[in-house]
């Protein structure tokens, strides 16, 4: 039962027969979580209920039968704890736990770099707001350099439009959707970091002694990076945003760069040919 179903089942079944029954008894601890149907039975002994008695209701009689007042509260109570209803469309069973997939299950997998899995909405969804301000921070991802400049062919980093995405479902309360839409479990590989091309590694910073051609750079820190070259036009080189390691960026296109350029920001390691 997600959890606009759970609002639905309090509003729709529960109170119309606590108006009308006599037999209906409350127990069960009210806990994130929980089924709506546990939170009442029938014919429950006073002993039983005592031991799983709700925080709302510290005195328990069998026979007692529950004001309407109660019942409102009660319901109010278990939708608010439970969860807040969703206040966005986007779902993990259509679009999120596609994107997940693609992007994060990778590290966030059984056997991944990762310290917890997001394979399952199960798992994903004690994370969501966390999930949130990690990719708003472009955090994660982890990849050093802020889209944009440069274009990196091993870029993990994710486009805007899947920021927001991600974003508007934890703010929206993060509803799981109906499972009709969800796709099976894919077999994702597990992420390893991209190999460094072979070459030769050198420092970028100032002019440039030699005519090179630069496959990928690395470097510490935040700050940007750039070359000016004889003819005036200037090549970005990277933005560190400071976040992520010291990875090798590759280039998707390996940069020339003539002698006599001129590197400024900060410096990098390059590998060259």
């Amino acid at each position: 039962m997600n959890i606009a179903e759970q609002v639905r089942f309090h509003w729709d079944v529960l109170l119309p027969l606590l108006k009308k029954s006599n037999d209906f008894r409350m127990f069960g601890k009210l806990t994130e979580g929980r089924r709506a149907e546990e939170w009442f039975q029938t014919g429950t002994e006073c002993s039983r209920m005592e031991r799983r008695r709700a925080a709302l209701a510290e005195k328990c009689q069998f026979g007692r039968k529950l004001t309407v007042a109660a019942a409102v509260f009660l319901a109010l109570a278990a939708a608010v704890w439970g969860h807040d209803a969703p206040t966005t469309k986007l779902t993990w069973t259509r679009e999120i736990s596609r994107m997940v997939t693609q992007r994060c299950v990778g590290c966030h997998q059984p056997g991944g770099v990762a310290p917890f899995s997001l394979r399952t909405y199960a798992e994903a969804r004690p994370w969501a707001v966390a999930i949130k301000e990690e990719v708003l921070r472009r955090r994660m991802p982890p990849w050093p350099a802020a889209k944009g400049f440069g274009e990196f062919s091993n870029d993990i980093s994710l486009p805007q439009e899947e920021i927001n995405r991600l974003a508007e479902w934890a703010q929206g309360g993060a509803p799981e959707g109906e499972l009709q839409y969800l796709r099976p479990v894919l077999s994702v590989p597990v992420w390893r970091a991209a190999g460094r091309p072979t070459g030769r590694i050198v420092r970028l910073e100032g002019r440039v002694g030699e005519a090179m051609t630069v496959l990928a750079v690395r470097g510490k820190g935040k700050g940007k990076a750039w070359a000016e070259l004889g003819d005036g036009s200037v090549v970005p080189l990277a933005w560190l945003t400071g976040e992520g390691k010291g990875q090798w960026m590759i280039y998707r296109e390996a940069l020339r760069l003539p002698t006599g350029s001129v590197v400024r920001g900060i410096g990098l390691d390059a590998m060259i040919r």
